[in-house]
């Protein structure tokens, strides 16, 4: 995930060891949601550093949270919306 400054200097940047395709969901307060391939959620802070990370699969079980066919919603509450594959 990489953050562009209006003048197109890169602001931050973060690495994740996965594999992320989908586009992410800002919330009001800037905070940065996307998934990886792998069923990771990923929450970083406007300045790039990490807020929080949640495996899905290590929750959950097996493979059903794949973000690579879908993203990550939220909805009017501010909650994260998201199906499994």
């Amino acid at each position: 995930m990489t953050s562009f400054n209006e003048d197109g200097t890169k602001n931050w940047s973060y690495n994740t060891s996965d594999l992320t395709q989908n586009q992410p969901v800002i919330d009001k307060n800037g905070v940065i949601y996307f998934g990886s391939n792998v069923g990771k959620i990923y929450a970083l802070k406007p300045d790039g550093t990490v807020k929080w990370q949640l495996d899905l699969k290590q929750h959950y079980g097996g493979s059903l949270f794949k973000f690579y066919k879908g993203g990550i919603s939220m909805d009017k509450n501010g909650t994260l919306v998201t199906a499994g594959e």
